[in-house]
This record gives structure tokens, sequence and C-alpha cells, in this order.
């Protein structure tokens, strides 16, 4: 019935041993102690009875005293006795013998020998009270036994020995003893009723305790103990109630900045890898799996594959510092870089993260950086040394005549011109990609921008045939009229300086679905497709000899175009010619 490996069990049998125990020695204790009490108090009673009987047994024991009637008195009295009493002389002779149970012998004495197995009448002839508890060799039984003097004029002259046996009195003592079992008994049904509601009232509370850690063990911070009472018990389940709900806010504000850091991660630019002492991967983003799908596999859960990845991570981990190494791409062209730094627990390499970077764009525009000042500088010291040149010459004065002179002069104008140019480009340029050029988006009639562009190059003498193809219902066009003017103008004079005087340059525009295609085509000799994916770039001039041109009229084309949302693409044949396009959005889009 009940589990007594429980709490509930052991604080039952606990307090039910120390009652049962307790009761057990208190019971003993009052049983001798009751004992101790009624034979005390049976012996006194026969001291005192022997005290009566001596004072009546006085006159047998003086000469000339009426004997009988003593006798009478002493017959009296040991009806009231439920032992008997032994009057002995000072010799040791048996005198006479009242009670329930006299000894007399047939001639009204007995002899000495009786006597002398009573101890205690020697101790009563010397005047002394004496009593006694033993077995009794005269009666065969254990008795009560009280020895009092007789005295005569201040001399013992006999003695009274009082005997009552022992049976009665432990009767007596037994059912005293059944009373103080049965009522122990009862104690002990009390206490354990009573210690059965306590241990329940203590066991109870634990148990729900027990059961709510238990469901908080396994993640269920809801929970609640019921609250009863100020007592440490009532304490400890307001404490259990307070860490569920503090436990409950901790693991859901862990769970957010976990979300948040799982989002944050996954939607980096870059990849992440976490590996732990031996490792094995702990968790990789979608960026690291993408970068890392040739060299790694999943990676998610496995070790990383030997190579110099797995290599910087050991080294990493080993060493305790940061480390950073490049790796190609999944697809063989893209630059990786890979920064990696160990994480410690409490002074411990525990493992370590590492964020690797597709460093492609980086270095291609890098290489697009020093290109750009090789080339600006390559652009900016061809004019610069011929000014430089001819501007000597002069101050030498080296020239033979007035018209080499006048030649030289010629050169060094244009060589600034050239220079002014090309500077006022870069400005332009650099104002486009920086975004400080302000354009103003507006509808423009596109047929009338193109015949005022045709008409502003028209007139030039020993340039080829310039044709419109533009329909005038043309829809507007959303653009910064300016900036699209100078677009034209771009194209226009790069067909112009590349096509022969009897070619042709024809510049038209017409809608396709959202967007007006706008473009320029010549007959001039073509470009190389090599050379077609690079003449965006600037500085580029797709081998040309003609030192004319900056290499920047495209770029600046293209810039311009994408500002305004628009496309730029070309197509080039050689010895055909080369038609460049670029769109424009519609105005009522």
């Amino acid at each position: 019935m009940f589990r007594f490996r429980g709490l509930f069990g052991r604080l039952l049998g606990f307090y039910l041993l120390i009652v049962v125990g307790t009761l057990g020695i208190l019971g003993v204790l009052l049983s001798r102690l009751l004992q101790d009490y009624f034979f005390a108090a049976k012996q006194q009673e026969l001291v005192s009875k022997g005290a009566t009987i001596a004072e009546l047994a006085g006159p047998l024991f003086q000469p000339g005293a009426d004997q009988k009637e003593a006798q009478q008195h002493l017959a009296v009295a040991g009806r009231l006795l439920t032992g008997g009493a032994l009057i002995v002389d000072r010799q040791g002779q048996l005198v006479d013998s009242i009670g329930q149970r006299p000894l007399v012998g047939t001639d009204g004495r007995t002899s000495c020998a009786v006597c002398e197995q009573l101890p205690e009448l020697m101790a009563a002839m010397n005047g002394q009270v004496v009593t006694r508890t033993g077995y009794s060799p005269i009666f065969h039984e254990s008795a009560f036994f009280a020895a009092v003097p007789i005295t005569d004029r201040g001399a013992v002259v006999g003695a009274v020995i009082m005997h009552s046996p022992v049976l009665g009195l432990r009767d007596t003592i037994v059912h005293t003893r059944l009373l103080v079992f049965g009522l122990a008994l009862a104690a002990i049904a009390l206490s354990t009723l009573l210690g059965y509601f306590l241990a329940r009232s203590v066991a109870d509370p634990l148990r729900r305790m027990s059961r709510a850690a238990g469901q908080m063990a396994a993640g269920d911070f809801d929970t609640r103990v019921p609250e009863k009472g100020t007592d440490e018990v009532g304490q400890l389940a307001t404490a259990l109630n307070r860490m569920s709900s503090s436990l409950r806010e901790t693991i859901q504000s862990l769970s957010e900045e976990q979300s948040k850091l799982s989002h944050i991660v996954a939607t980096m630019g870059e990849g992440v890898i976490a590996v732990d002492r031996a490792g094995h991967v702990l968790m990789a983003n979608p960026q690291a799996k993408a970068m890392l799908a040739g060299q790694q596999g999943e990676l998610t859960g496995q070790a990383l594959a030997d190579g110099p990845l797995a290599a910087a991570f050991h080294q990493a981990m080993s060493e305790g510092k940061e480390a950073t190494i490049s790796l190609p791409g999944h697809d063989g062209t893209a630059v990786l870089q890979a920064h990696i730094s160990p994480t410690a627990v409490e002074g411990s390499t525990v493992g370590a993260v590492g964020v690797v970077q597709d460093v492609t764009e980086l270095q291609r525009v890098e290489q697009m950086r020093r290109q750009f000042v090789a080339d600006a500088s390559h652009q900016l010291r061809s004019p610069l040394t011929a000014v430089q040149g001819h501007a000597e010459a002069l101050l030498d004065e080296v020239a033979p005549d007035a018209a080499t002179r006048t030649r030289y002069l010629a050169s060094i104008v244009r060589d600034c011109r050239h220079l002014n140019r090309l500077i006022e480009q870069l400005l332009d340029l650099s104002h486009l990609e920086s975004g400080q050029a302000k354009l103003t988006l507006k509808p423009v009639a596109v047929p009338a921008l193109l015949h005022r562009v045709v008409d502003s190059v028209s007139d030039a003498e020993g340039q080829p045939e310039i044709t419109l193809e533009a329909a005038t219902d043309l829809p507007p066009g959303l653009a910064d009229e300016s900036y699209t003017e100078q677009v034209l103008l771009n194209l226009l004079a790069n067909a112009l300086r590349y096509t022969p005087p009897d070619g042709q340059v024809r510049v038209w525009a017409r809608t396709e679905s959202q967007h007006l295609l706008i473009g320029v085509t010549d007959t001039g000799k073509g470009i190389a497709p090599e050379h077609l994916p690079r003449i965006w770039d600037r500085f580029y001039r797709a081998g040309e000899t003609n030192k004319d041109g900056t290499g920047l009229g495209l770029a600046i084309v293209k810039s311009l175009v994408e500002r305004q949302g628009g496309q730029v693409s070309a197509e080039s044949r050689l010895g055909v010619g080369s038609t460049f396009t670029f769109t424009l959005p519609l105005a009522n889009r």
C-alpha cells in the first residue's frame, strides 16, 4: 500500500518508528514504575498493619495480661488481612498465626526450624523493620514479607512477620499493563493517521514539484505548482513557479536571438561555416554551401574534406590564431577568400568559425582600377609628351622657319584641346558614376531630338551621308533631354569617325514593347568579335590606330543610358559595319 522507497513512505515510516519506539519505551517504564509503586505500597501497607498487629500482640508477651482478649483482637484483625501474620517470640518460637493463611502446628506452636526460613526475623529481633519480596519455601509461592518488632518497655520481645501473596497484586499489574498497552495501540493508530496526513501534506506538494520540474526539463515552461501556505514547502513552490516563468522568458529570448542570428547568417552575402574541435561542420549557411559545393559536398554534419580549407581550420584551432586563405570557386573562375577565427570557452579552443567571401568582383574592380590608372596615365602622357617636345623645340629655337613653328604651335593647341576634352569626359564620367550628376526625367519628343542632332553634324565636308528614319508619331520617351542628346552625339561622332566618306550612317528609332529603341548604324570597318564585350570599358578602343579619340565616349554613353533606366548594346561585323542601340522607357508606361 505504501511505497517506502518514496519520500511519503520514508516520512511515514520514520514517524511511526519514532512513535512506536517512544510509546514502547514509555510503556515499559510506566509498567515498571507501576509495579514498583504497587510493590512499595503493598510493603508499606504490610508494615503499617504489622505495627498494628504488634501492638495488639503485646499482651501475649506480658505476664499476667489478658491473653485471651488479645487473641480475640488478633483474630478480628486477621480476618481483615489478604495474607497472614506470624507472631514469633524472642526465641523464634511461633506464638500465633492469623489471617487468611495461618501457619499453626497440632500443638498450637511450631518449631523454630520454620521461622529460621524467614531471614528477616533476625533483623526484626534487632529492632529493625524489614520488608522483602520473594519466593517463600514455607508457602511455596512468591509473597510480600514485612517483619515488625514487638517491644515491651523498650525491649524487643518478639516480632510480627506479615506475609501476602504476590499473585493477587500481579493480576492488578497485568490488567494495568494491558490497559497501558491498549492505550498505546490507540495512540499508535491515531499517530499513524496523523502521520499519514502529515506525510501526505509534505510528500504530495514535493511530488507535484517533481513532476513540474520534469515537465520543465522536457521544455514545458507553462506548468505551475499550486502555492499553498507560507511555510518552506509553499515558499519552494513559489520559487519553482518564478523559476519556470524566468526560464520561459529566458528561453524565449534566446530563441528569438537565435532566430535573428540564424536569419542574419542565412541572408548574409558571405558564407559562414562553424566547426567543432574535431573538424565536423556544425553549421553552414546556404551561401557557404553554394560557394563550396564543388569542394565540400553537403557540409553540415560532415567533416571538412581534405584540402586548404580544412588545413586552415586545423591551423587556426591548433595555434589559437586567425587565418586567412584564398580558394578557387566552384566554377573554377571565381576567387574565394576565407577568414577563420578560433572559438574558445574558458581559455580552451572548442572550434572555429570561418567567413567565406567571393572576392571575384573585388579583384575585377581592383584590376579595372589599376587598368584605369594605367590607361589614364597613358592617355595623359601621350599628348603631354608631344606638347612638351614641341614647346622645348620652340624654346630652343630649333624650328628652321616660321611654317615649322606654326606647325608646332598648332600641334600644341590640338594636344591641349585633346587633354581638355579628356579631362572633361573623365569628370563627366566620374559625376555620372558617383551619382552627383542630376537628371531631370520628363517626356521627350524623340523624332525632334533626332532631327536636331543630325542637323548639328550634317554640314561638315568629307563625311559620309547621314539618313534619319524615325516616324513622327513615335510616343514620347521618359528621359533627360540634354543627356540623351549627348548620347546621340557620342554615338554619331563614333560612326562618322570610323565610316569612310563614301559610306553611310543611319540614325533610326522605333517602339518595342514598353520602351523606345534608338540606334545608329554605320557601314564602317566594323569591330572584331573579341573586342565587342569590352568596348564599353573606359579607355578601350578596340586596337584602333586613330589617336583622336579618348576611349571614354562609349563608357559615358553606357552610364548616361543606364542612369535613365535604359540599356545599351552593340552588334558589328568586320568589313560590314556596326550598329549601336540604346533603349528609353516610354513616358506613358
